[in-house]
């Protein structure tokens, strides 16, 4: 049984929805359901999938060496951004971009 059906069977068998989990350890729906279908990339680092993970496994009961386990076996694909620029201040790298076209047109003459 993967990570994902084992949070969501201890959770269901407590009786508690995830609006309860959330209001009970502050922690987003959006997370919670990331780690419950098994889909990680919602979280922006793996550090801290892993720490909600623990938290909200060792919430629902589970064990020190069942929570090191579900850490270890939890698998969060980098993701890849095929952006020319990164998010930001797109226009200081478009400035940035064109200066060192123009600086290498003029060494190419040289």
């Amino acid at each position: 049984m993967n990570i994902a059906s084992c949070l969501r069977e201890r959770r269901e068998e407590q009786g508690l929805t995830i609006d309860e989990v959330v209001r009970r350890l502050n922690i987003s729906a959006r997370y919670l359901n990331g780690l419950e279908e098994g889909r990680y990339e919602v979280f922006p680092k793996s550090s801290y999938c892993h720490q909600i993970l623990r938290t909200y496994a060792r919430f629902l009961g589970f064990s020190d060496a069942e929570i090191a386990n579900m850490v270890r076996e939890c698998e969060i694909k980098p993701k890849i951004n095929f952006l020319l620029f990164p998010k930001g201040d797109t226009l200081t790298y478009v400035i940035i971009f064109f200066l060192a076209v123009i600086t290498f047109l003029i060494l190419i003459n040289l």
